[in-house]
């Protein structure tokens, strides 16, 4: 799922940012997207299973839900002025045709003040139906 987040945010990057396909790590205590402003990072795939319905032959169905988190921030003092345009972008990663068969898309968005940037963190969430054998 990393990837084809990676790849849309690639292909529709709004002018003034940059995508990189380094993970959002930390250095002297300070996440990379806070030193590397207007820099959209992503991080690695979580994924959990949530039991739907187990039948008698040992099959079973459940909703698996992948979760990624985007990370961007600006200068705090002078917001960019596609800001506004980027966030509309990383929102509608859910309409891209690499996710259709999922059941349900859901972006949350945090944005947070960290020193002098302004801090938006995207968790964009996936889900699709799974069978599972016991």
């Amino acid at each position: 799922m990393r990837d084809d987040i990676i790849a849309y945010l690639e292909a529709n990057i709004v002018t003034g940012f940059t995508v990189t396909d380094e993970l959002p790590w930390t250095s002297s205590n300070v996440p990379l997207y806070v030193k590397n402003k207007n820099v959209v990072y992503t991080s690695l795939d979580q994924v959990e299973q949530e039991p739907l319905l187990d039948t008698l032959d040992g099959l079973g169905f459940a909703n698996e839900v992948s979760t990624v988190e985007v990370f961007v921030s600006s200068d705090a003092k002078t917001i960019h002025t596609n800001y506004d345009a980027l966030v509309t972008m990383i929102k509608d990663v859910n309409s891209d045709a690499a996710f259709a068969g999922q059941t349900a898309r859901v972006t949350d968005i945090v944005t947070d003040y960290v020193e002098d940037a302004l801090v938006s963190t995207f968790a964009i969430s996936l889900t699709q139906l799974v069978a599972s054998c016991d």
